[in-house]
């Protein structure tokens, strides 16, 4: 599931860095970039084990313009005020996560250009986008499948799909069986591009030889337009 998360980050990191391709889908990934990362919010996490145990449940605040160790900050942990211990170790943590989401290192894994106009329902217009591999990657990009959902008229980012087409497997040690996420996306403030506000992923696999899956839900509220 983990895994999965992380793909799903690095797409929304390439989106902020690679704009090409259909001229719609290509203004709404321009919109997205241009203030992708301007954005201070409070976000919860929620995941849950395949029996929909809850596992994990954090609240933070995430504010770009503080200083790099000080960005995230941890609110609620599993319904509990966080110790100073528990503040420093999810901003450890969620600071190696950035680093291996960079937007930089993932400019490439959507391959834009290569999108393929599937239909329009009224204003939204429907994109199956192809994966690049990712520098250093070992996922096959051919074994996901993600379609991406326009408004033509402003035009701007709706919604993104990604689905797990067969199970993966790297090293013998990590295989996703079944995998599939829900992406969406709007304007923080009624004026501005939009901006991820929520996301569920679902899935199950194992890692060295341990079965893991459930789910993960995540949702962004509170947003303040920040200077970075």
């Amino acid at each position: 599931m983990r895994r999965l998360f992380t793909l799903l980050l690095c797409l929304t990191g390439s989106l902020a860095t690679y704009a090409a391709g259909p001229d719609v889908l290509a203004t709404a990934v321009d919109r997205f970039a241009a203030e992708s990362n301007e954005w201070a919010y409070t976000q919860k996490t929620v995941s849950r084990d395949n029996d929909g145990k809850l596992r994990r449940e954090v609240v933070m605040r995430y504010d770009p313009s503080r200083p790099e160790d000080e960005q995230f900050t941890p609110l609620l942990i599993n319904g509990q005020e966080p110790t100073e211990s528990q503040i420093r170790k999810y901003r450890r943590s969620q600071e190696k996560h950035r680093q291996q989401t960079d937007p930089q290192a993932l400019s490439q894994l959507l391959d834009v250009e290569a999108a393929r106009r599937l239909r329009e329902e009224g204003d939204a217009v429907f994109y199956q986008v192809p994966l690049k591999r990712a520098e250093g990657e070992s996922i096959d990009p051919d074994k996901f499948y993600v379609v991406v959902r326009v408004n033509k008229q402003e035009p701007a980012l709706e919604e993104m799909w990604v689905r797990l087409r067969e199970p993966v497997r790297t090293r013998a040690i990590l295989q996703l069986e079944t995998g599939e996420a829900n992406l969406h996306f709007k304007s923080a403030d009624g004026d501005s591009p939009p901006t991820l506000t929520a996301l569920r992923a679902t899935g199950r696999g194992s890692i060295a030889f341990i079965k893991v899956g459930g789910s993960y839900e995540l949702s962004r509220s509170n947003f303040v337009h920040v200077r970075h």
